[in-house]
């Protein structure tokens, strides 16, 4: 099942054992290398907390559930975590440019894989003349060649042609 990042952002987050809301989702921490988003920043009461997304029991439209409480985390608690707390990579507003340095647009959101909670595509706002012609442009994870802290590298759509020109191939068979 497949969420839209931006659709998961609000949601309250209920504890089974308590059966209380125990915070709100405000931030996603992506690893900018695996593009798997590995925590959820939590605010609550306490401030700011942090849930390990393999804690995350179920999402649905209105919550996301975890077992207790207890599975909230503050940032000292998270030694494993602190260099993707500290370097706070977010996805949303990048560049996007094909292998051949073509423009294709900004992220405006993307789509999560919640069973693995890995990003499993982007949705970009395309250029002004190109929203024209098409409103947005969604590619997915397959295509990502990389991923750097201001622009994504996307494999180019252009179809690499293996005939060079007929009238050679015509004074070749000749």
């Amino acid at each position: 099942m497949q969420h839209f990042a931006s659709q998961i952002i609000g949601k309250s987050i209920l504890s089974f054992h308590s059966g209380k809301s125990v915070g709100e989702v405000t931030k996603f921490y992506i690893n900018q290398s695996t593009l798997k988003i590995d925590l959820l920043q939590v605010s609550n009461d306490k401030g700011k907390t942090y849930l390990l997304t393999k804690d995350i029991k179920s999402i649905s439209y209105i919550f996301i559930s975890i077992n207790s409480e207890d599975e909230l985390a503050l940032d000292d608690e998270l030694i494993r975590y602190k260099q993707i707390i500290k370097g706070n990579f977010s996805i949303i507003g990048l560049k996007v440019f094909s292998e051949d340095n073509a423009y294709l647009g900004r992220i405006k959101d993307y789509t999560i894989d919640y069973v693995e909670f890995k990003l499993s595509k982007i949705h970009l706002k395309a250029p002004l003349l190109k929203r024209i012609l098409n409103q947005s442009l969604i590619i997915d994870r397959s295509q990502i060649v990389k991923v750097k802290k201001d622009m994504v590298i996307v494999k180019s759509a252009r179809v690499k042609s293996k005939i060079k020109n007929s009238k050679v191939l015509q004074a070749k068979a000749n």
